[in-house]
């Protein structure tokens, strides 16, 4: 079994057994909802659902407490670009071309046939970006619709 697919099966299998109390609610069996939230230098108790008081989250903390919340992550960079390249492909961002921060200058980007959790998914699930793509800022790589 590649890594891949290993990985790919443990992840399925946590956004189910996640969604189960949410379908038994629901009564109906359909495939789970899930939001990536990915910030750029943000402290871990610095929202509601991980202990941050300063600044009010309610709209994290009611989405926390209705869901799952996976707190144990690891930035495959410590840069944007390449951290949203290897969020999205599950590979690291060297192998993804993206290797350091996309400048508007570049012409090179996330490469349209590279796989990524939309494609993964398949078409019983819409995606969206809200924010910053960062990932390329010219043809074939803008825009993120294109995927």
């Amino acid at each position: 079994m590649k890594r891949r697919q290993l990985l790919g099966g443990i992840g399925a299998a946590a956004l189910m057994a996640g969604s189960a109390r949410a379908g038994d609610r629901l009564g109906a069996r359909r495939s789970p909802n899930f939001v990536i939230i990915l910030c750029d230098d943000l402290g871990f108790g610095d929202i509601g659902p991980t202990g941050g008081r300063e600044i009010p989250t309610p709209n994290l903390d009611r989405m926390a407490r209705e869901g799952l919340t996976l707190t144990d992550y690891y930035a495959p960079a410590n840069v944007c670009s390449p951290s949203r390249a290897g969020l999205l492909t599950g590979k690291y961002p060297v192998r993804t071309d993206v290797s350091r921060v996309l400048l508007l200058r570049d012409k090179t980007g996330l490469a349209p046939d590279v796989a990524t959790i939309p494609r993964a998914l398949g078409p019983r699930y819409r995606s969206a970006l809200v924010g910053k793509w960062h990932l390329g800022h010219v043809a074939p790589y803008w825009p993120p619709t294109s995927r």
